[in-house]
């Protein structure tokens, strides 16, 4: 195993680096090993880590179908609401966004949101999602719906930092690229009440959202 992890660190730092290409070379030796090993709960998050790669390259329909197969194991294994499928559909819903399928970008970010507002650590993912709806709505030309957005992204934002600073005993994870820890993954920051009512009046009456079979398949 400690090989798959070598090569998902170092890709991991090549990203960091911005040496996208170098990356997902190391991203696609990981998967292979973890395939061969069986481990899915790794291969998920290498793959999630080869998707966001390829977006940065540009390589869009690459990155969407990579992200959606990662999507698809990490919803059976850890379950449609959990962070680590939402962080991954918020994944999705930038490369979908950055096709210029809007449409199908601002439900993949909603979905995220969601999931992140209804968990005890989603506040972290809870802000990035709204950042990126909010990015949606603007290139729709609808100003002041995406500025509600943003200020409620800046809101969990300092939200989130305040609690990460309280709670330093509870162990960071860097939101992109994911580390790969054996069959664990990492939370991705604090959420409280407040949020999942913030987002229940933005969207008055919306309907509960989980990833769905259609969600992967649209």
């Amino acid at each position: 195993a400690n090989l798959g992890h070598f090569h998902n660190d170092w890709g991991s730092l090549l990203f960091i680096l911005g040496q996208f290409e170098a990356a997902c070379g190391q991203f696609e030796a990981a998967f292979q090993v973890f395939k061969v090993q069986s481990n899915r709960s790794a291969t998920s998050r290498v793959l999630q880590n080869l998707g966001n790669a390829q977006t940065r390259l540009g390589k869009l329909s690459e990155a969407e179908g990579t992200l959606r197969n990662a999507l698809s194991v990490q919803t059976e294994l850890f379950g449609p609401d959990s962070l680590t499928a939402a962080a991954t559909l918020n994944d999705l819903g930038t490369v979908l966004f950055e096709r210029g399928a809007n449409a199908y970008a601002k439900r993949c970010f909603l979905c995220a949101g969601d999931i992140a507002g209804r968990q005890p650590h989603g506040r972290s993912l809870s802000a990035l999602t709204q950042h990126n709806l909010a990015n949606a709505l603007f290139e729709e030309c609808d100003f002041s719906t995406a500025l509600q957005k943003y200020n409620q992204a800046l809101c969990l934002r300092g939200a989130s930092e305040w609690w990460n600073h309280l709670d330093e005993d509870r162990p960071a994870c860097p939101a992109w690229p994911a580390v790969v820890q054996g069959d664990r993954h990492c939370s991705l920051g604090a959420n409280s009440v407040e949020s999942v009512e913030e987002w229940e009046s933005a969207a008055p009456g919306s309907p509960e959202l989980t990833v769905t079979a259609e969600l992967l398949t649209t």
